[in-house]
């Protein structure tokens, strides 16, 4: 039917047409390949494609960014990627120091604190309420937080969580040798020296 040619012809000659352009990085996740990947220009201005935000650091990126530059920082001054991960490790070991020693002591009062508990638990034997009440007053007595162990702990877990996925996803330590018999930081230790040491 021609009327329906002519429609169809009209409708395809009244379409407007766009044009997109879309700049793409396949290449691996270092940061500064992906900056200098995303850079371009328009008009004379410099704009950037911020692939390197595309890194994904997991729940914890907002702890693990810094510490990934933390860890090029080092390895730009000590010249060394392992040496670079020692310090790093070390350093957040000593800044965490006081949350690891107040978790330390708690331990410690809680573990002198057994033998009365023990006693509490003997003389009221399957009295639960009377028992948690009698403890709850030993723990007042002696000044014990029950929880003083457990939380340096926990506010301690976000830190290494995101150091271990920091230095997991770092593309840096690919191939990266330690030095010895460890040729790849990134390979199993091929004569299981360290784990044995470990």
């Amino acid at each position: 039917d021609k009327a329906a040619i002519e429609a169809a012809w009209q409708a395809l000659s009244s379409r407007s047409r766009a044009v997109y352009r879309f700049k793409i990085y396949n290449g691996p996740k270092d940061i500064d390949m992906m900056t200098s990947a995303g850079a371009y220009q328009v008009g004379g201005e410099e704009r950037s494609a911020k692939f390197e935000e595309s890194l994904n650091s997991g729940w914890f990126g907002f702890i693990g960014q810094p510490l990934h530059r933390l860890l090029r920082l080092l390895e730009s001054l000590v010249g060394n990627w392992a040496l670079a991960i020692v310090l790093l490790t070390v350093g957040i070991k000593s800044l965490l120091l006081p949350l690891t020693n107040k978790s330390f002591q708690a331990m410690q009062k809680m573990q002198m604190l057994k033998p009365a508990m023990d006693e509490l638990k003997a003389k009221y034997g399957d009295d639960r309420e009377a028992v948690n009440r009698e403890t709850m007053a030993l723990y007042k007595r002696e000044k014990v937080n029950p929880l003083g162990g457990c939380l340096p702990m926990v506010i301690q877990m976000p830190i290494w969580i995101a150091l271990y996925q920091t230095i997991y996803s770092s593309v840096e330590l690919y191939h990266t040798p330690l030095g010895l018999w460890v040729q790849d930081l990134s390979g199993p230790d091929p004569f299981y020296v360290m784990p044995i040491v470990l």
